[in-house]
């Protein structure tokens, strides 16, 4: 076949993505009338309705197509040539498919039945001869509905649920009068029906003898309509042959797919004659191959009559399935249309060619027109349009030998590009009687991701597969797991070999018998280190009754008695497996039940291995292709995350589940009075990391406006680490030494101090160790100059220690290395950090700039408590321009992720690893407890529970952020808030972040060991009044208690005084500190006092405060 019949599948610049399989449009259930008009239903879609749907199309026989009806699901056309209608089923407002009609050449669609007289709806049409009537199957109720009761293995099917008494029976339709004449009753099911050339006969197929649940027989019967009262009567002798039917031209015979009896064979196509006399004759039973009439998950097509007297008709040959044609008087039968990697899923012959759907290497599926006499097909449709900009990845044939002489069939995936080996999964299909085809499908959307990610997908079809002839087909009976093994590793290991797979980066996925083979797999065997199962099955010996098909495994697949289900049921060897396995599974699975996964997944938790049990509502065993396209987008995206998260050098603990951490993020901002925040977590992966986003609240109480996930919030002092980023940048290149004073940089540097003017280094800014009062914020104007002309403004700046003294939290500080970046890199601070942190890093969404955060959405401080309703945004709403490298960036969670994800990258971006390492080296100071546990080159780290964990937190007015990363678990995670006890709630989703994700358990916080009041000598000792450029403290016993009055008198936004006291009672607490806690206000401040050359400190939590005046002992 040329490249024209593919004109949207040509190669693309970028990787097809998962959600790209949305866009995915495919053709199915072809009908031709008389004058080579194509009716079809073209099947797509609907994400904003979160469904998929179904119209018709029509393609005349100038071969244009069009479409016909809008649907959103309508399906199953077929003409009714004597009026041009087109007959098809579409739902009515309950979601029951009634029958409808419509003209091709236009006009209203017409209901035909309704839920009045069909109240569980009706079934594939056919139409008669002359046209006047159609028959089709129909649900009806046969006893009471108060409860199920079952005397046999009917009770259930997947996809429809617990039926009980209810079966499908045929009804006729006279399309005149209206009139509905049921022609079928009994325990048992009629399939669609078939029409005699005369009319005057219907055939159908059904389990009609009282044990056929059991022996699962199923016959042909032909109903005479001539004669109501008549019984149904079987016709010829097999008891295996089903619908689709199709008459002889003479009407005395009936042409059926299955076999002479039930067993593991290929399904022929058989001529079954009214005259009993006659034996049945198969017309391709010299192929040994499966003929395939079409089907949930398999491809083929309905065979139909030519009228040169040719049966055309579908059958497996490999992995390809070739639609042929055979003389409905028997002879040999020859190929129309087929050849590797060609899919042949429906057609419909007129005027000596033939219509069908065909998908190949890079097609998911066009309408094709080929000559019956043969010749090379031409496409009439191009729904592959919509992928034109995207590459789906081909697949490419490969044959192994296996060593018992066995050759298997099998494809890859891979990018071309890739030269060495890596992780390979292997992708086992269903059945075990279906088969790869070496085309893509809509059922696999992880293929075309993984592949992307530098993954090789294995697709093989091993014994048990159809398309190899019998003996293969059969290759499988009693032995599932056992004698396919073979053909499914040492392909493996030829990868292995040729150096496509490495051997410790093996993984295996698979749905249906593909999902029991992954559990087989990883039971029986130790070569895989991650599985991901679909719609499994584990316990073989127990599925009859609890599967509406489990008759089919104690029946046919194994020998009753044989005890082969029970011995090759991967549940007995579930605690020999050590692979981490993620289960997927439809939560109304009747065919795989539910069960089986819930077993799979309780034996692995009891065994130790991790695992995770997926179930989604409502999912049948063949929601992979019919159900929600959410559902189908998240089995592919958790199947990818599970096999990225388990590569990765630093795997998290668990997977990041987006719906669960947004309804915890909403609990926590209503529990603490937040009125809106923004979670982010980030995980490492093999790729790379992935990151989620939650957002919740208001922006700004007044407006009303939600935060989103993009929404930008201040992130205060964690901006300083930009700034340390940006100052260890220069260290790297050579331009800065730490250790030199600041003076090389900045010769007029000066502040009260002429020791620390003199002396003070970057290194003791960087680590809050300079002794300058750290809580200035004079406005020098909101001019790019205004980092100079602060730093030029310090002059009467009081130092608290002598450098490298002691620690306190110092903003002026940064504000100071801002300056030495500006004038060592010839350009202003917020200038240099877009180009050297925000370009390199793709950080879209963070600025430092008031006017450039009003172009974003962005979040209000809030002041008062939003579970009173009296949260309000402030007035100021940001810090001086001046304090810009200490704390004016504002950004959205995503950007502030990716900024502490390089701090833990193995390729870093913005430094080398060792610079990196750097900055998180201990300084070896002390004092810094009352904000954290080791102190870095900007970064505050902590030791929690024996795991390191950097990070910074940031207050401005109104707002605070908290951001954490744990480097030896790829795991960061961010909060950004707006109001209310901010802390509280980064304390409690912080320690179950950690808890879960990263497998650390937070240190808890800081708190008092005891109520009891300060003992006296301790009080005495502490007594006093200390104060700092923004803020006084005084420590007084009042009635016995140790009470600190703060008063804090700065404004960090540079306009009036923002005055406000808040009182503390002082308790005993760990670590030798002391502990201040406020009335109404969550956890503790962690107070002590240190003695140095230039007098007494009080740490009060991040503040060193020098003693001002004597201790006042008493109030009493």
């Amino acid at each position: 076949m040329n490249d024209q019949i593919l004109p949207a599948q040509q190669a693309a610049p970028r990787p097809a993505t998962i959600e790209d399989y949305l866009d995915v449009v495919i053709p199915a259930g072809l009908a031709t009338d008389a004058a080579g008009r194509t009716v079809f239903a073209r099947q797509a879609n609907d994400r904003a309705s979160d469904s998929n749907t179904s119209s018709l199309w029509l393609i005349g026989a100038d071969g244009a197509a069009r479409a016909l009806t809008e649907g959103p699901n309508d399906s199953n056309p077929v003409w009714n040539s004597a009026t041009g209608d087109v007959l098809f089923l579409r739902p009515d407002a309950s979601g029951t498919a009634q029958l409808h009609a419509i003209n091709a050449d236009g006009g209203a669609v017409r209901p035909l039945t309704t839920a009045a007289r069909l109240p569980q709806g009706a079934g594939v049409p056919v139409v008669s001869p002359d046209g006047t009537r159609v028959a089709f199957s129909a649900t009806v109720s046969r006893g009471s509905a108060a409860a199920l009761v079952s005397r046999g293995l009917r009770h259930k099917v997947d996809g429809v649920g617990a039926r009980g008494s209810a079966r499908a029976h045929l009804f006729e339709l006279d399309l005149a009068s209206g009139a509905l004449t049921r022609l079928s009753d009994g325990d048992w099911d009629a399939s669609e029906a078939a029409y005699s050339p005369d009319g005057r006969k219907l055939a159908f197929s059904a389990g009609i003898d009282a044990d056929a649940d059991r022996t699962l027989e199923t016959r042909v019967l032909v109903i005479d309509l001539t004669d109501r009262t008549a019984a149904a009567l079987p016709v010829g002798r097999s008891r295996a042959v089903h619908a689709p039917l199709l008459w002889a031209p003479a009407g005395d015979a009936v042409l059926a797919v299955g076999a002479e009896a039930p067993g593991i064979r290929n399904a022929e196509l058989i001529v079954l004659h009214l005259d009993p006399a006659l034996a049945d004759v198969s017309l391709t039973a010299a192929l040994d191959r499966n003929v395939m009439p079409g089907g949930m998950a398999y491809p083929g097509g309905r065979p139909t009559l030519t009228a040169d007297g040719e049966v055309l008709f579908c059958l497996r040959e490999g992995g390809s399935t070739e639609l042929h044609a055979v003389p409905i008087a028997g002879g040999p039968a020859r190929k129309i249309l087929g050849g590797a990697q060609r899919v042949v899923s429906g057609f419909a012959a007129s005027q000596g060619s033939v219509r069908a759907v065909l998908a190949t290497e890079s097609s998911f599926g066009e309408i094709v027109e080929v000559p019956i006499a043969g010749g090379e097909p031409v496409a009439l449709t191009s729904f592959g349009a919509p992928l034109a900009g995207v590459a789906v990845p081909v697949a490419e044939e490969r044959w192994f030998d296996i060593s018992d002489g066995s050759r298997v069939q099998g494809w890859t995936l891979r990018d071309p590009s890739l030269t060495q080996a890596g992780p390979l999964v292997l992708d086992v299909h269903g059945g075990p009687h279906n088969a790869w085809t070496g085309t893509p499908s809509i059922m696999q959307p992880h293929h075309a991701e993984l592949v992307a990610r530098g993954y090789t997908v294995l697709m093989l079809n091993p014994r048990g597969s159809d398309g190899y002839g019998q003996a293969f087909f059969n290759g499988v009976q009693d032995a599932w797991g056992e004698a396919d093994l073979p053909d499914l590793l040492e392909p493996i290991d030829a990868l292995v070999a040729d150096g496509v797979a490495d051997p410790a980066q093996l993984l295996v996925t698979g749905y249906s018998y593909g999902g029991f083979m992954t559990c087989a797999l990883t039971a029986f065997t130790d070569r895989f280190a991650v599985a991901v199962a679909g719609g499994l099955v584990a316990d073989l010996a127990h599925l009859t009754g609890a599967s509406d098909d489990g008759v089919l495994l104690d029946h046919l697949e194994f020998r009753r008695g044989s005890g082969r289900a029970r011995a090759l049921s991967p549940l007995d060897r579930v605690d020999q497996v050590t692979a981490p396995t993620l289960i997927l599974h439809g939560a109304a699975d009747l065919l795989c039940p539910a069960l089986q996964a819930e077993q799979w997944h309780g034996g692995l938790l009891l065994a130790g291995v991790e695992s995770e049990l997926v179930l989604y509502p409502g999912g049948s065993h063949a929601f992979v292709l019919v159900g929600p396209p959410s559902h189908r987008v998240d089995y592919s995206r958790r199947l990818v995350d599970w096999f990225e998260r388990h590569l990765s050098p630093t795997p998290a603990a668990a997977t990041v589940e987006r719906d669960y951490w947004q309804t915890r993020l909403e609990t926590v901002i209503e529990k603490y009075g937040i009125p809106g925040a923004a979670l982010g977590i980030l995980t490492t992966t093999r790729s790379g990391t992935e990151t989620t986003v939650v957002s919740a609240g208001l922006t700004s109480t007044a407006t009303g406006v939600p935060v989103t996930d993009d929404t930008l919030f201040q992130i205060g002092s964690i901006t300083k680490v930009y700034t340390g980023t940006l100052i260890m940048q220069l260290v790297e290149e050579g331009l800065l030494d730490l250790d030199a004073p600041v003076r090389a940089v900045l010769p007029g540097f000066t502040v009260a101090d002429a020791h620390a003017s003199a002396t003070v280094t970057p290194r003791q800014l960087l680590t809050h160790t300079s002794g300058i009062d750290g809580d200035i914020f004079t406005d020098t104007g909101r001019g790019h100059d205004c980092v100079e002309l602060f730093v030029d403004s310090l002059g009467e700046v009081t130092s608290h220690f002598a450098p490298g003294v002691n620690w306190s939290y110092c903003n002026t500080g940064f504000v100071v290395l801002g300056r030495i970046i500006e004038v060592l890199r010839g350009a202003y601070w917020h200038e240099v950090v877009t180009e050297r942190i925000l370009q390199p890093l793709g950080l879209g969404a963070t600025t430092m700039l008031q006017e450039d955060t009003m172009l974003f959405r962005h979040a209000l401080g809030h002041g008062g408590d939003a579970r009173s309703g009296s949260a309000t945004p402030v007035t100021q709403t940001s810090i001086v321009p001046s304090a810009r490298p200490a704390g004016l960036i504002s950004a959205q969670v995503d950007d502030v992720l990716a900024f502490l994800a390089d701090s833990m990258s193995a390729e870093p971006r913005l430094l080398s690893t060792a610079g990196h390492r750097l900055m998180l080296e201990d300084q070896q100071v002390s004092d810094s407890e009352g904000v954290a546990e080791i102190m870095g080159l900007s970064w505050l780290q902590y030791d929690w529970n024996g795991v390191r964990v950097h990070g910074h937190d940031g207050g401005t007015i109104g707002q605070q952020a908290f951001a954490r990363a744990i480097a030896s678990k790829g795991v960061a995670f961010v909060l950004l808030t707006n109001g209310g006890l901010m802390t509280a709630a980064s304390d409690e989703l912080f320690a179950e972040i950690a808890q879960s994700i990263a497998g650390a358990r937070m240190t808890a916080p800081f708190a008092a060991s005891s109520l009891e009041p300060v003992d006296a000598e301790t009080a005495a000792a502490l007594a006093g009044r200390y104060r700092d450029a923004s803020a006084e403290i005084t420590l007084a016993v009042t009635d016995g208690a140790l009470v600190a009055t703060r008063v804090d008198g700065g404004n960090p936004s540079g306009r009036e005084e923002m005055a406000g006291t808040t009182e503390f009672t002082v308790h005993p607490g760990a670590g030798g500190h002391l502990a201040a806690g406020a009335a109404g206000r969550p956890g503790w401040t962690r107070v002590w006092l240190v003695e140095h050359e230039g007098g007494r400190l009080l740490h009060f939590g991040s503040r060193a405060f020098p003693e001002v005046s004597d201790a006042v002992v008493s109030n009493d």
